[in-house]
C-alpha cells in the first residue's frame, strides 16, 4: 500500500512521466507490487514555504513496511531530481514526510492488509 503524494504550487511539465518516475521508484525502492502503489499530485496548490510562494512542495510517502533509515536517504536522494525537473522545485524548497503504518492500519477492498 505505498502512497506517494505531492502538494505543489507548480504544474508539472509532463505529468505522465512524473507520475510514471515516481510510481516506478517507489515499487523499487519500497519492494512492493506495482498495482498496490499509489501516486497524487496536487498542483497549483496555495503554498508558502519559509514566507515565500516560489515554487515549493510538500512530498508524503506512506507504507506498510520498507521505510527504513537507509530507504528513507534513497527516496529522498531520487525524488530530488525528479521534483526539480518536473515541478521546478529546488532541492531546499520542500520537505518529505515519511509515514509507516501497520498493516492492520490500512484498509483495502473491505478488509485491511492484516487480513489478505
Amino acid at each position: 500500500m505505498p502512497f506517494l503524494t505531492i502538494q505543489t504550487n507548480t504544474t508539472a511539465t509532463d505529468r505522465e512521466a512524473l507520475v510514471s518516475a515516481l510510481s516506478a521508484l517507489g515499487v523499487k525502492l519500497l519492494s512492493k507490487p506495482e498495482k498496490y502503489m499509489v501516486v497524487n499530485i496536487n498542483e497549483n496548490a496555495t503554498l508558502a514555504f519559509g514566507g515565500s510562494q516560489e515554487p515549493a512542495a510538500i512530498v508524503e510517502v506512506k507504507s506498510i513496511g520498507g521505510l527504513t533509515k537507509e530507504n528513507n536517504k534513497e527516496i529522498s536522494a531520487q525524488i530530488q531530481p525528479l521534483l526539480e525537473k518536473h515541478l521546478k522545485v529546488p532541492a531546499y524548497r520542500y520537505y518529505i514526510f515519511f509515514s509507516h503504518f501497520d498493516a492492520e492500519d490500512v484498509g483495502y477492498a473491505g478488509a485491511t492488509f492484516a487480513t489478505l
